[in-house]
C-alpha cells in the first residue's frame, strides 16, 4: 500500500483503514521490541557494573597487599656489614 493523496478520497476509506491498522500494528511491534531490548540492555549493564565493581575491589586489595609487601630502605638495618630486614 502506498500513501498517496488519493487516500483522502472517501472511495479509498477501506484502504486508509487498512493502512492505519498495519501502521498501528507495526508501531506497537516496534515499541515492544524497543522496550524489551531496553530492559535487556539495562540488565546487562547492571551485570557488567557489578562485575566491574568486584574486579576493581579485588584489584585494589591485591595492589594494597603488594604495596604492603614492598621492602623499603627504612625497613633495612646494617649490622657488622650485613643488611637485615626488620620485622615489625
Amino acid at each position: 500500500m502506498n500513501l498517496t493523496p488519493s487516500l483522502a478520497n472517501p472511495f479509498f476509506a477501506e484502504e486508509l483503514k487498512q493502512l492505519i491498522f498495519t501502521e498501528e500494528t507495526r508501531h506497537t511491534t516496534h515499541i515492544n521490541s524497543i522496550n524489551s531490548y531496553q530492559l535487556k540492555l539495562i540488565e546487562n549493564e547492571e551485570i557488567f557494573t557489578k562485575a566491574f565493581y568486584i574486579r576493581a575491589i579485588n584489584n585494589f586489595q591485591s595492589f594494597i597487599l603488594l604495596f604492603d609487601a614492598i621492602i623499603i630502605g627504612e625497613d633495612m638495618i646494617e649490622i657488622d656489614g650485613k643488611i637485615y630486614y626488620i620485622l615489625y
